[in-house]
């Protein structure tokens, strides 16, 4: 049985970018796992820009199966 049904994309870059995926219902990886788009809609904006500075966010995307 698979763990995830995501992989990682490519990391989200700017502010911009990740307002872009998350008005788009994407979900977004968060060092090594899936977050859902509600989870970083509540989360403080200085917390989403570090983490941005820090590399760690990318698109999740769907496996196919």
């Amino acid at each position: 049985m698979k763990k995830n049904k995501f992989t990682k994309g490519r990391q989200i870059i700017s502010l911009n970018d990740l307002l872009f995926i998350l008005e788009n219902g994407l979900w977004v990886y968060w060092n090594d796992s899936p977050r859902h788009p509600s989870i970083l809609w509540h989360m403080q904006l200085g917390t989403l820009k570090d983490a941005i500075k820090a590399g760690i966010l990318y698109v999740a995307l769907e496996e196919l199966p």
